[in-house]
């Protein structure tokens, strides 16, 4: 598991690469949508692009489009500690109480164990 740095006080539409050690760069644009109270990702690599999807807590963004995905593994968003922290729903509670992480097909399969998905 890797942590994606994040910090939504620079922009409310950023894009940014992120190396996945031994694997591949990827490029997230994360932008805030005011109405829907939500970040939303665009991932891409040399091999595509998906997205706009909706970061949601503790689920997996591209399980559904496994098969179309850029990159191997996964993006989740975790909480930071489990405290009180801020909803995912306030705009910088990404990258303070909730991170982003890249899970690897491994841990994919283990989370997909782990909530009888898999």
């Amino acid at each position: 598991m890797l942590e994606i740095p994040f910090n939504p006080s620079i922009s409310a539409d950023q894009k940014f690469q992120v190396l996945i050690p031994e694997q591949m760069v990827i490029t997230l644009r994360l932008l805030w949508n005011g109405r829907a109270s939500a970040w939303f990702v665009t991932v891409s690599s040399d091999s595509g692009e998906l997205g706009q999807f909706r970061l949601v807590e503790r689920f997996p963004i591209l399980r559904e489009h496994k098969a179309l995905s850029p990159i191997k593994g996964d993006i989740i968003v975790l909480p930071l500690s489990e405290g009180q922290g801020k909803p995912l729903s306030e705009y910088s509670a990404l990258g303070d109480s909730w991170g982003m992480f890249w899970i690897s097909p491994e841990e994919l399969a283990e989370w997909e164990a782990a909530n009888a998905l898999g």
